[in-house]
């Protein structure tokens, strides 16, 4: 288990997630993981809710609707459904009927693509409901895997992305991390592709798979594990995602006098 020094934050499972946000900014990194700063910082967004929106559905297609309710209608019906749970909530983000209503329209049209791809004419080997979790020596995985199918040579596992396709943005360590994870909990079962599916375009990006994956991502998980488990400073660092920083306002880098700075 790895140990936040500065303010013994105890990390626990390491998740793509984590990895990522390391990477990207120490500094956002050690607002992440402390609970009482993320809570204060964190704002929901319409696109992140509408993600959830959309991936809830995506499971509840194949677990709580039959073969033949498996359309169009039953997908509006189950998106209402999630959206009306936690309605407060949901008007308050969404602010308007305006927005609201062009994410509707945003729903449908991904509904359409996601039922016009080849994803829909399987049945899914896993649509796991929790995060798939596996150790490896000291380390804990944790992998939060929307689909995973099965043909004959193997695994493919599949990860729905409801925000606009931009390849130079796309991570390979991703799904090279998942593909770790399932390995380790399916040994007799090759993963054979990995494949980000863009439900905006109905495009598909599959990352190569070869048989050093994952002994190269393990160096590199190994790598950035040691990295933060021997930061002492966190230091923020400009990068592409800056304005969009939960964190942006305590920021060192984006406000020099922090002076107010809950560290």
């Amino acid at each position: 288990m790895v140990k936040n020094k500065t303010k013994d934050i105890q990390i626990g499972a390491i998740s793509y997630t984590k990895l990522s946000i390391y990477q990207q900014c120490p500094f956002q990194y050690k607002c992440y993981l402390d609970k009482s700063i993320y809570h204060r910082y964190h704002r929901d967004t319409p696109p992140l809710i509408f993600g959830s929106l959309i991936h809830g559905v995506l499971c509840s297609f194949y677990k709580d609707l039959l073969v033949k309710e498996r359309n169009h209608q039953q997908m509006r019906r189950l998106f209402k459904e999630k959206f009306l749970a936690d309605q407060i909530k949901h008007l308050q983000i969404f602010k308007n009927k305006q927005t609201i209503n062009q994410y509707v329209a945003k729903a449908k049209q991904q509904f359409s693509n996601f039922l016009d791809s080849r994803f829909v004419k399987t049945k899914p080997y896993l649509v796991p409901e929790k995060n798939q979790r596996m150790s490896i020596g000291n380390l804990e995985l944790l992998a939060k895997i929307d689909r995973i199918d099965k043909n004959k040579q193997g695994l493919e596992i599949i990860d729905y992305k409801t925000g606009k396709l931009y390849e130079p943005g796309i991570d390979p360590l991703q799904l090279n991390f998942y593909q770790l994870v399932i390995s380790q909990k399916y040994p007799l079962l090759p993963v054979v592709r990995k494949t980000y599916f863009y439900l905006d375009s109905g495009k598909e990006i599959s990352i190569s798979t070869k048989a050093s994956d994952n002994k190269k991502t393990l160096v590199l998980v190994k790598k950035i594990v040691k990295q933060i488990d021997a930061d002492q400073e966190f230091k923020p660092k400009i990068n592409s995602k800056c304005r969009w920083c939960d964190f942006r306002t305590i920021c060192p880098l984006q406000r020099p006098d922090t002076t107010n700075a809950p560290f």
